[in-house]
Formats: C-alpha cells, sequence, structure tokens
C-alpha cells in the first residue's frame, strides 16, 4: 500500500466512521501486520508472484497438520495404516469407533420435539463404584441431567448413538436408553 492510498483511506475513515476510535486502531493494526509480515519476509515486498507463494505455505501447513493428527491418532491407537504394495490403507480401530461415537454424541445439537427426551436408566453393581463414576462424568459430558437416582434424561436426539456407545464400550447388561414423552396432567 503506497502513501497516497493509505493517507486516502484514513480521510475515507474520518469521514464515514461512527466509531473513529476503533477504525483508526483497526487500520493501524492492519498496516502494522502487514509491515511486520513485509519486514519478517522480505522477499515478499513487491513479488507480484507472493499471493501464490502464501498458498503454497498454507497448503504445506495443512498437510503437515493432517500429518501431526494422522501421528496423534496412531499413537491413541485410533487408527492403523498398513501399506500393501503402493497403496496405503488406514482404518479405523475399535478404540477410534469409541472415540467417534463420544464425539458424536457429545457435539450433538438436534433436540428432541417439547416434552420428548432421551431417557438413561443404568444399573451397575456396588462392586464396581468406578464405572458408575465414570458412567456418571460420561452421561453429564453428553448432557444428560439427573432425573432420578439412576435415570438420567436429555433432549437431545442421541438414542441411536448411545445405544451403539453401550454396546461398543461393553455396558449393555447394565445401562438401558429409552426415547419417551412426558405425560403431563
Amino acid at each position: 500500500m503506497t502513501k497516497t492510498q493509505w493517507v486516502a483511506e484514513l480521510e475515507f475513515l474520518a469521514k464515514t466512521s461512527k466509531d473513529l476510535t476503533f477504525d483508526l486502531l483497526w487500520a493501524f493494526e492492519r498496516i502494522a501486520s502487514r509491515a511486520n509480515f513485509v519486514y519478517s519476509n522480505p522477499s515478499f515486498a513487491g513479488n507480484p508472484f507472493g499471493p501464490e507463494i502464501l498458498a503454497e505455505i498454507r497448503e504445506a501447513q495443512l498437510r503437515k497438520e493432517i500429518r501431526e493428527r494422522t501421528r496423534y491418532l496412531r499413537r491413541k491407537k485410533c487408527i492403523q495404516i498398513q501399506k500393501t504394495g503402493k497403496q496405503t490403507v488406514c482404518k479405523m480401530t475399535k478404540e477410534g469407533q469409541v472415540r467417534a461415537l463420544y464425539q458424536r454424541i457429545r457435539h450433538q445439537d438436534i433436540c428432541l420435539g417439547e416434552g420428548e427426551y432421551t431417557i438413561v436408566a443404568f444399573d451397575i453393581p456396588e462392586d464396581t463404584k468406578a464405572t458408575r463414576w465414570w458412567w456418571r462424568k460420561r452421561l453429564r459430558e453428553f448432557g444428560f441431567e439427573l432425573h432420578q437416582r439412576s435415570v438420567w434424561i436429555s433432549q437431545k436426539d442421541v438414542a441411536l448413538d448411545l445405544s451403539e456407545y453401550i454396546r461398543r464400550v461393553g455396558a449393555q447388561k447394565w445401562v438401558s436408553v429409552f426415547r419417551g414423552k412426558l405425560i403431563e396432567e
């Protein structure tokens, strides 16, 4: 940006601004960030190929992030990567499927209709106190609220995913999921 363009932009802001202080600070921040970028990357100053190089840098950063996330998922045993000849096959493990279900349930935004609930009832034996504690923590994370001692309710539409999650963690013997409607008198 040339000096003339910069002055013209400031004059335009001064004439049209509703909050001059904020707009001027914003404009100064923009020019300072540009100047800082050019200072730290002098090869971009006046280079017409700058946008293409920036696009390549962003693409390289994206590839690096994908590699790091893939490495993390392998370390957490969520995926397995097998090479067969020239082909690489990525397969989700059982642990990965459980984690994916967990995330899907936690981030579910779809709610049931008025007065309808997903209901979870469980009867985990007394000798497995840690399991009961773990299960209550999970239900809170999934957006459920305590209704009665071992009955939790939520308006989120997660019954099918939650049933699958329960089956995959091996708790189907102690935990039941229902979808119900509140009947008012």
